[in-house]
């Protein structure tokens, strides 16, 4: 191969995997749960009505995923990562992203409640 054909694949290869660079602290998301379910603390199963989706940024100075309502999770995982995977978890609560899709579960008195979905950078 000459050195134009060369340069030609290796722009292509950063243009296409532009898209998988890792997340980073500043970063905003929109996610949109696509399913919900709870199981209280008698083993009763329940689909959860969804709502609407909800965004949260990625703050380095807290190291942690900041929801609009002022809910904080710490973040347990390097963002310097290449794609986007990490876990942040707050006192009874559990979040994991891994390339646009994520798990959310919360233990209360009451029962579990674990939600699935998609994010996107904002």
């Amino acid at each position: 191969m000459n050195n134009k054909k060369i340069t030609t694949a290796l722009t292509l290869l950063l243009l296409l995997g532009s898209g998988m660079a890792g997340a980073e602290w500043g970063d905003v998301y929109y996610c949109v749960t696509k399913t919900a379910d709870k199981t209280d603390f008698y083993g009763v199963k329940t689909k959860i009505e969804l709502g609407n989706g909800f965004k949260f940024k990625v703050d380095k100075t807290r190291n942690g995923m900041v929801f609009g309502h002022g809910k904080f999770m710490e973040v347990h995982q390097d963002l310097s990562l290449v794609g986007e995977s990490w876990s942040a978890e707050g006192s009874i609560d559990f979040f994991h992203i891994d390339n646009g899709r994520f798990i959310y579960s919360i233990n209360t008195l009451w029962g579990i409640e674990v939600s699935t979905g998609t994010c996107d950078k904002f």
